[in-house]
């Protein structure tokens, strides 16, 4: 068949469904999907957009021809099947992302409704473009592993900040971060709601840093890793060996008590600063100790850090510990355990 017979036959039979759609049977709808379905291999670019186009509109839509326009390489064609259809279900539309790219992601990220599974697949693995377009979407629910994604954006992305900001959905995890490091417009917006959320729950103010802190240490248990780590630390010739093994692991209460161990600071702040935004006190510390530089990789892709580091972050850090000078990190880690030592006494 000739595309110009097979466009004017697609174009003939997608009017004529739109018009018996509603009356046609399973039978007469298995029929013609089929028949779409073996159209549009010989269609042009044109018909298998007109024939997209009403599809995308059908209450009664046809799963095969449906799946493969939105399947289509032009973006033309498979857009409003992705944006609209409500054929496609969240392993279709994941498929479809995986398989095609940005341009068809970014069209599912204007559906109306949006699961947790498919903005987790848009976020991680989109492009900044697709990210704006999901937050941007008051539909799309996010898990916090998204907003978590999203919030390292907003660090350069002041559009992706304020639209943060505006979702009603934002967790008070990552308003407390764009609190303590965003613009100042997205304090002003975000500081009431989390200072009247503080106060009815009786906790610190959102403004303290160290709060911020401890907002992110919560989940982990520190009481269990404190009965565990001694006999871990007995048990090993070589306390690098293990902090590598904790830090892959992600066993970050561990982690944190073997670092105090080795390094001889208090626990208390191991656990700050294994936490912190800034990472100059580790780079140091690392580098005090004669640490590998796969150790400390690791550790800075271990716990909180592995969700408020971006890359760049933890490149400067290795540039720093790199670059650092042993003797004098030795010095600066001799004297924190000195003012450590005072402090107690």
């Amino acid at each position: 068949m000739g595309a110009d017979r097979s466009d004017a036959l697609t174009r003939q039979l997608a009017l004529l469904y739109g018009l018996a759609a509603q009356d046609c049977t399973d039978g007469d709808r298995k029929t013609f999907d089929i028949v779409f379905t073996r159209l549009v291999d010989e269609a042009t670019t044109d018909a298998r957009v007109f024939l997209a186009d009403r599809l995308a509109e059908e209450t009664k839509p046809l799963k095969l021809s449906t799946l493969k326009l939105a399947r289509d390489t032009h973006i033309d064609v498979a857009r409003p099947l992705l944006s609209k259809s409500t054929v496609l279900s969240d392993v279709d539309l994941v498929e479809i992302a995986r398989q095609r790219g940005v341009e068809h992601m970014r069209a599912i990220a204007e559906r109306p409704v949006l699961s947790v599974r498919v903005t987790d697949h848009l976020v991680l693995r989109g492009d900044d473009h697709v990210r704006r377009k999901v937050v941007e979407n008051r539909g799309a629910q996010m898990s916090d592993k998204s907003f978590t994604r999203l919030s390292l954006q907003s660090r350069e992305d002041p559009e992706v900040e304020a639209l943060l900001t505006e979702r009603p959905d934002l967790p008070a995890l990552v308003a407390k971060f764009l609190v303590e490091y965003g613009s100042d417009e997205a304090k002003a917006k975000l500081l009431p709601r989390l200072e009247a959320e503080a106060a009815r729950l009786g906790q610190p103010s959102p403004q303290s840093a160290q709060a911020a802190s401890e907002t992110w240490l919560k989940p982990y248990d520190f009481d269990a890793a404190a009965e565990a780590v001694p006999a871990l630390m007995a048990a090993t010739d070589d306390p690098e060996d293990l902090l590598d093994k904790l830090a892959s692991a992600d066993k970050f209460p561990e982690m944190v008590l073997a670092f105090s161990a080795v390094s001889g600071l208090p626990v208390d702040i191991v656990k700050f600063a294994l936490v912190s935004l800034d990472t100059a006190w580790f780079a140091t510390a690392a580098r005090a100790l004669s640490m590998k530089p796969k150790t400390v990789l690791k550790m800075l892709d271990a716990g909180p850090w592995r969700y408020r580091l971006d890359a760049r972050a933890r490149q400067a850090t290795m540039r720093a510990f790199q670059a650092a000078d042993p003797s004098e990190a030795a010095a600066v880690l001799g004297k924190q355990l000195d003012d450590a030592m005072a402090a107690v006494a």
